[in-house]
């Protein structure tokens, strides 16, 4: 697991985005896939601290095998793009304290569809060294063709004259989701693997089940 500094200026935020960058593999980098995980992230809206949850799934079945949680104070300001400086530090905890590495990681953010192509799943791809996908409510940067209304329609995510990801129609006529690679995952295989584990939600059911766990976290610590 390598060192998160923590910058102390958005330069240094930047510049350490734009070392670490150049670390990011964008191809299938992994072995048979029996355990998976998700991560995720949730704000107080009366204090300054954050609630994250992480869980891990064993496949085929998605059968939930662990779930983690852990809260901080945020020390970090809110700055787009830089997303990974406040949710890391609230995250790492729960690794560096034995909970186990999955084969994957899915993570409610943006990989390399991001201004500097390092979005939190790459960036907590490359600290963890785990393949990881960003899976994303909303777009940070990009231009796509119109995506088609259907459920499994996608198009794919251009920014800078590059592919940094696809726009997928999780379910019909629901509006859809950014998915991009973070690291040790190739682009088609992000969005296959994506895919295979939505249900009846617009999430993939591990991103949807760490978002109400990270949610009741938050309200059961601030009743």
């Amino acid at each position: 697991m390598m060192e998160f500094p923590q910058p102390a200026t958005i330069q240094e935020a930047i510049a350490i985005q734009q070392q670490l960058q150049r670390q990011v593999r964008i191809y299938d980098d992994f072995a048979t896939l029996l355990r998976i995980g998700a991560v995720d992230v949730s704000y107080s809206k009366k204090t300054n601290r954050a609630y994250a949850t992480y869980a891990i799934f064993r496949l085929p079945a998605l059968t939930l095998e662990a779930v983690y949680r852990h809260s901080a104070e945020v020390t970090f300001p809110y700055v787009p793009g830089l997303l990974s400086f406040r949710e890391i530090p609230v995250l790492l905890p729960i690794f560096q304290h034995g909970a186990s590495l999955p084969d994957l990681l899915l993570v409610d953010g943006q990989g390399i569809a991001h201004p500097r192509f390092f979005g939190i799943a790459a960036h907590l791809g490359i600290v963890l060294d785990v393949p990881a996908i960003g899976c994303a409510k909303s777009r940070l940067v990009g231009v796509h063709k119109p995506v088609g209304v259907v459920r499994g329609s996608y198009q794919w995510l251009f920014y800078k004259h590059r592919i940094v990801g696809a726009v997928l129609r999780s379910r019909t006529k629901v509006r859809p989701l950014y998915i991009s690679p973070g690291h040790r995952v190739s682009i088609p295989t992000a969005v296959q693997l994506v895919q295979r584990w939505i249900s009846r939600t617009r999430l993939p059911d591990p991103i949807r089940f760490v978002d109400q766990q990270t949610r009741h976290y938050r309200q059961q610590l601030e009743a």
